[in-house]
């Protein structure tokens, strides 16, 4: 009686853990993986980054969710970046940096994608006027989400500081950040009939207005396309 319980106890824990030991051994993904109909690329986006949609900041150490709309793309830029006043600044303060990303729950493969260097003009920054434009040095993880599908998806990043780090503007102390991107894909907008139709006059100023709420997303994006604690 003793041996079937010790059996039965053996079987149970087994099935409570071995898909939790599968889970975690689960490879990461790799560039040209697909994931619910989706498909991850490097190579640099020419679409804007999640985060002309969405709010890049982590907050303060621990975590930090938010949630925000994204509207119907070809492909979308997802990988976090940081920024300082110098490339001497950007280097020290990546050094000090360890980085994760999950989307929809899976592990992306970082080292696999690589990272690019960009300039990044900013305005409002400590020690300038606020409206005086300022180049900052961009460095960010080059994670390229192909086909994003109509509906829910969460991106979860996570910075690991080792120490204080120093962006010539803000100094962000040791810790560990994470941020929830809980976005919603917009279904794309139906397609005019293959008649010649054009949309009907009074429908222009509402396309255009589309237009520019979207150039001006996309500018304000790449203006905050940081991991920066605020």
């Amino acid at each position: 009686m003793k041996t079937r319980l010790i059996a039965i106890t053996v079987l149970v824990v087994a099935t409570l853990v071995v898909p939790g030991v599968l889970y975690a051994q689960e490879p990461a993904l790799q560039p040209g993986d697909s994931i619910g109909g989706m498909s991850l690329r490097s190579g640099g986006s020419e679409g804007p980054p999640i985060w002309a949609f969405c709010s890049p900041a982590f907050l303060n150490p621990g975590v930090t969710t938010t949630e925000c709309n994204v509207p119907a793309l070809p492909e979308l830029a997802v990988g976090h970046g940081w920024w300082a006043a110098d490339e001497a600044l950007r280097d020290s303060s990546w050094a000090a940096m360890t980085w994760e990303l999950y989307l929809d729950g899976q592990q992306v493969d970082l080292p696999a994608f690589g990272a690019f260097d960009d300039d990044l003009p900013q305005t409002g920054l400590p020690g300038h006027g606020a409206n005086e434009e300022v180049i900052t040095k961009l460095r960010s993880w080059d994670v390229v989400l192909v086909g994003p599908t109509a509906g829910a998806h969460t991106l979860r990043s996570v910075l690991h500081a080792s120490q204080e780090v120093d962006d010539g503007f803000h100094k962000t102390p040791a810790g560990t950040y994470e941020l929830v991107v809980n976005f919603t894909v917009e279904a794309a907008p139906a397609a005019l009939p293959e008649t010649g139709a054009h949309p009907p006059t009074e429908m222009l100023p509402l396309w255009l207005g589309v237009g520019g709420l979207l150039l001006l997303a996309l500018g304000l994006g790449l203006r905050r396309a940081s991991g920066h604690v605020r």
